[in-house]
Parts: C-alpha cells; sequence; structure tokens
C-alpha cells in the first residue's frame, strides 16, 4: 500500500489548498493589506503570506505559530525576504505586537476547556490590531464539532465582536461551513 502524499494545506489541518485559498480570498475582500503591517496568528507555513505576494506589493508581515516544525519551515522558505518575520509561540499566552491588522484563520477553530477562551481570544486579538481583526470560524449550523475541531454561532460572535466596536463585517458567502468577521477601530 502506497503512502498518501499530503500537501502543505493538509498537513496543517486543511481540507484542501482550495479551502484554504477560499478564505485568505474572504479576508482580500474585506481588507487591503498594502502598505500595512500584518500578524498572522497561527501562520503554520506562511500560505497567507505567499498568497499576498500574489495580491499586494508592499506589506510587512510577522507569522506566529505553536507548531515549531511550521515556523521551521516557514523561515525557511521565506528566509531572503525583508520586513518578514516568524516566531514559534502560543498566541493564547503571548504578548502580541501592537500592528496595523491581525489575521487568524483556523486558530479559532480548535476546543478548549476553557468556556470564554474564543471571546477572551477575539478581544486579545483585537487589542493587539490597530487598525482592524479579521478572523474566521466554523458555522455551528452547518459544521458539526467535534473532539479537536468547535464550530461557533455566528450570531453569538457577531454580537460580542459588536461589543467590541461598531464597525464589524461579517462575511458567509464564500463557503457553506464558515464565517469571516472584521473588526475594524473607530
Amino acid at each position: 500500500m502506497k503512502n498518501k502524499q499530503y500537501s502543505n494545506a493538509e498537513k496543517q489541518g486543511w481540507t484542501s489548498k482550495k479551502v484554504q485559498e477560499l478564505r485568505f480570498e474572504a479576508f482580500c475582500e474585506l481588507v487591503d493589506f498594502n502598505n500595512k503591517a500584518v500578524l498572522d496568528v497561527g501562520c503554520g507555513y506562511g500560505d497567507f503570506k505567499a498568497y499576498l505576494d500574489k495580491e499586494y506589493k508592499r506589506f510587512d508581515y510577522i507569522g506566529i505559530d505553536q507548531q515549531t516544525e511550521f515556523i521551521e519551515e516557514a523561515r525557511t522558505r521565506f528566509k531572503e525576504e525583508q520586513g518578514v518575520w516568524f516566531y514559534n509561540t502560543d498566541f493564547s499566552v503571548c504578548q502580541l505586537p501592537n500592528i496595523a491588522i491581525v489575521i487568524a484563520s483556523g486558530v479559532l477553530s480548535y476546543r478548549s476547556k476553557k468556556e470564554e477562551y474564543y471571546k477572551t481570544m477575539i478581544a486579545k486579538l483585537f487589542n493587539a490590531a490597530e487598525e482592524t481583526l479579521v478572523f474566521n470560524m466554523l458555522d455551528d449550523q452547518k459544521f458539526p464539532s467535534g473532539e479537536l475541531i468547535i464550530a461557533h454561532n455566528k450570531h453569538s460572535i457577531l454580537e460580542y465582536c459588536k461589543s467590541l466596536s461598531d464597525d464589524v463585517i461579517v462575511k458567509d458567502d464564500y463557503m457553506d461551513i464558515d464565517f469571516t468577521i472584521c473588526i475594524n477601530k473607530m
């Protein structure tokens, strides 16, 4: 029996590269990353950085991930580029830098034993953003939660985000099981 070869997207927990890129497209429809500094929380191999390279000419990028092998690969992949940094750390416990745009793709889909974890993490990420936080979550109306992965009530998350800012946009037309929220600072 032959071993299955997994794509980088699949190694990071995505079902496919296309699914990963649909989420990236949603971010780019909501936020202009040109000439901005971006913090990618749960950056994996730096795939969002590579995606931004296709869409934008100038931006600074910081990627953080708690998986050492992901960060090592990202550093190798982008080692010659200026304005690009990768750090091996757990975003939930580290001090985040203040930066124009914070993105979180997929990291809020992992189950936590802490009851208020998701709201606490959204607030933490929003506080680090000088301008915008954009993140995605799985929709509990369309995706069944499991032992490792959890889906969220879109309306409850949206209401919480509106308690942080009056400028909140939800995008849910790019995939059946997913939604993206963009919270802008006033």
